[in-house]
């Protein structure tokens, strides 16, 4: 089998249909004619796939693979028992099948994958005698490409609408939630009103970027490794992350200053500064989502315009138009999203049918959400307009998320320095587009917009809320809330119960299961309709707290956790000072003390082998009083090895430590003697001065005589 076709489970169920064969040349030669191309056009009606494949005849091949149809009463008895599983319904809606599939379908007698080659009819028209041959081999590691990608196919191939099916049972599943988003739709609100109140002085108004913090790592992270749409060599994900690092970097030495923003733009080319102070700009997109800038009549490429105006010094922006002003804005507030990796992408349809993927803010943050707020309110209106046949329509639908979205897209493509032969790497980062109609290829486009999905899961009507609640025995509940945009929050039992949300259903359901590999037991309670709780013990829980929480909580999704999680102890090395029972005067102070070694677990303190009794009762989550302590063994170790390498601490280092209060940054312990001791030094009353003294004594001088004296 090759490795760059079966990139899912269920694709490489389907290449089943290659097993067994005796002439295992022709998988090879098949694979080599799938990737190069040679399978030229591919139709599927009902459960018959036809084909043409290049071969060495000037004529294409023709091939035809047809797979047996299901039938009822088997048909029926598998939808009705498929639609007891509300979670693998929601989960196909997410372009991924669940194996639970398989189990249904063979209980009914149904063969949803091929087990070997003789499961289908295959036929081609070349002179070879073997069955499959390389053309055949080439259409079936072609089909696993649309598999992978949209595993709703698997059922339209055995002559099924499984969404047709669903519907037949009262069940509502819309595929419209499912489709890549057209830019128009995007772009336009045919009800808004055109703005006609705006207030010039709001371009000048400035933005803060000092709350926005460094978020690429774990953003990165929610992706999944090895994409199915990704067919090249290696791992998507990894070329995603390398390319993200980089423009990072780019953009974060302009923030701190080592480069200027105008070495961003080098590319472009060297014209006299035409962003004069009364000049009026004006950005353009055509339907093939090409840009272009009006300075008064003159026309710039985004590039050009992007050198003109980063010379523009920010403190200078009042001397110029309104226009001028908030587009710097929006280019020093795109800077700055590309500088803290605040940024993700989506994937949009264009108005020739072709693809493309644009930068986003990172509507995620609620930082970059605030800004691109109060953003809104700075941009003309007009500023921004589609231009279709030389007409120009006002762009009226988040003109801000839109507009910093273009300079997001253009800015990461004049940063992709070298071009690429790799078509996803030139999607991405080189505002590239591309149509996917070569066979094998329909499907790539929304298994794009799958594995970019959990960006997105907070952006439409319904938002998740999960509640965390403390049950006896070191156990935990999980229950499940979902915000309506319009009618207020409802249990996720009602959702699943009641009557009134037949219609919405699956839609909340498909944005739920992007949440399903981090909450265990998610799919459970959806399929028994909320009878099975979603009960948590310490072992379980623990690394649901410390991992899985902090995932969640940046797709931004309210998490509400007791007063006693709200706040996680960890311990961490201290002291505890005594005095030195030879110690007798304080012209000798720092040697007057000895310490023992603590652990600081909060404001309390407790000695080593008190910690070690403590760690006997869990291995993840400690409680203790009325809160928790997490230690993981990586935390305990550096806590043993602080103990074992530092030893003993200097005199000095001690003295230091009673005089602040803390050791490393953690609070510190005192015997009643030493405190008694700190209290007699550091309290003392003012001495009056001598008359003999003929000066005038600053302050600090004056104390340290009364101590000195006393």
């Amino acid at each position: 089998m090759s490795n760059n076709f079966g990139k899912t489970w269920w694709g490489e169920q389907w290449l089943h249909a290659l097993s067994n064969i005796d002439y295992e040349n022709r998988l090879a030669r098949g694979s080599s004619y799938a990737k190069k191309g040679s399978v030229i056009k591919i139709d599927i009606k009902e459960n018959r796939i036809s084909a043409k494949v290049a071969g060495s005849r000037p004529t294409p091949y023709k091939v035809d693979i047809i797979l047996p149809p299901f039938f009822d009463p088997q048909l029926s008895e598998f939808i009705q028992k498929l639609a007891k599983r509300p979670t693998v319904i929601s989960k196909l809606l997410n372009r991924e099948l669940d194996p639970e599939v398989l189990a249904i379908a063979e209980e009914m007698g149904l063969k949803v994958f091929p087990k070997q080659w003789t499961d289908f009819k295959m036929q081609c028209s070349c002179p070879d005698w073997a069955v499959p041959c390389k053309h055949l081999a080439a259409v079936v590691y072609k089909m696993s490409a649309e598999i992978d990608n949209n595993p709703f196919l698997v059922f339209d191939l055995h002559n099924v609408n499984l969404v047709a099916e669903l519907n037949k049972l009262g069940i509502f599943v819309n595929q419209k939630n499912t489709e890549i988003p057209k830019i128009t739709d995007l772009y336009f609100d045919d009800k808004k009103k055109k703005a006609t109140n705006y207030d010039n002085e709001h371009a000048y108004k400035k933005l803060s970027f000092s709350k926005l913090s460094p978020i690429h790592e774990p953003l990165t992270a929610l992706l999944s490794d090895f994409p199915a749409f990704y067919h090249g060599t290696g791992n998507f994900k990894e070329k995603y992350s390398v390319k993200i690092k980089k423009i990072v970097k780019n953009a974060q030495k302009v923030v701190q200053g080592k480069i200027s923003l105008e070495n961003l733009f080098l590319k472009a080319s060297l014209q006299e500064q035409n962003i004069n102070h009364h000049a009026r700009n004006q950005i353009t997109i055509n339907e093939a989502y090409k840009s272009k800038v009006f300075v008064n009549d003159t026309q710039f490429s985004f590039l050009d315009f992007l050198r003109q105006i980063s010379q523009i010094n920010s403190s200078k922006t009042f001397d110029y138009q309104p226009s001028t002003a908030s587009l710097h804005t929006v280019l020093h507030f795109s800077v700055h999203l590309l500088a803290n990796g605040a940024i993700v992408p989506q994937i949009v349809q264009l108005q020739n049918k072709e693809f493309a993927i644009r930068w986003l803010p990172a509507m995620l943050s609620k930082d970059v959400r605030f800004l691109v707020e109060k953003l809104q309110d700075m941009l003309p209106p007009d500023v921004f307009q589609w231009e279709d046949k030389a007409k120009l329509k006002e762009i009226n639908k988040g003109l801000a998320l839109n507009l910093l979205s273009l300079f997001l897209t253009e800015i990461i493509a004049i940063l992709e320095e070298y071009p690429s032969d790799d078509l996803f790497v030139n999607l991405f980062f080189s505002k590239r587009n591309y149509a996917f109609k070569q066979p094998g290829e329909e499907g790539l486009s929304g298994g794009v917009m799958a594995w970019l999905q959990k960006y997105y899961i907070t952006q439409g009507n319904y938002k998740p809320q999960i509640v965390v609640q403390e049950l006896t025995n070191d156990d935990f509940m999980l229950s499940l809330n979902i915000k309506d945009n319009k009618d207020g929050i409802f249990s996720l039992k009602d959702i699943l119960t009641k009557n009134k949300f037949d219609k919405n259903r699956y839609e909340i359901l498909q944005s739920l299961m992007q949440l399903s590999s981090f909450i265990e037991g998610l799919d459970n309670y959806i399929n028994t309709e909320g009878k099975k709780e979603i009960v948590m013990d310490n072992g379980t829980f623990t690394p649901f707290l410390m991992q899985m929480i902090p995932a969640i909580q940046l797709l931004d999704i309210d998490i509400l956790l007791p007063k006693s999680l709200q706040e996680i102890l960890k311990p961490k090395p201290s002291i505890k000072i005594k005095k030195k029972p030879e110690g007798k005067t304080f012209l000798k102070l720092a040697q007057l003390f000895d310490f023992d070694w603590q652990i600081a677990i909060g404001d309390n303190l407790m000695d080593e082998a008190e910690f070690k009794k403590l760690l006997k009762k869990s291995d993840g989550l400690i409680k203790y009083k009325s809160r928790y302590i997490y230690v993981n063994q990586q935390e305990l170790e550096k806590i043993y090895k602080h103990f074992s390498s530092t030893k003993e601490l200097s005199a000095f280092e001690i003295l230091r430590a009673a005089l602040s209060g803390e050791y490393l940054g953690t609070q510190i312990g005192l015997t009643d003697e030493v405190r008694d001791m700190i209290a007699e030094l550091t309290n003392f009353k003012e001495v009056e001065l001598p008359k003999a003294i003929n000066a005038q004594l600053r302050p600090y001088q004056h104390r340290g005589y009364s101590w000195m004296y006393r």
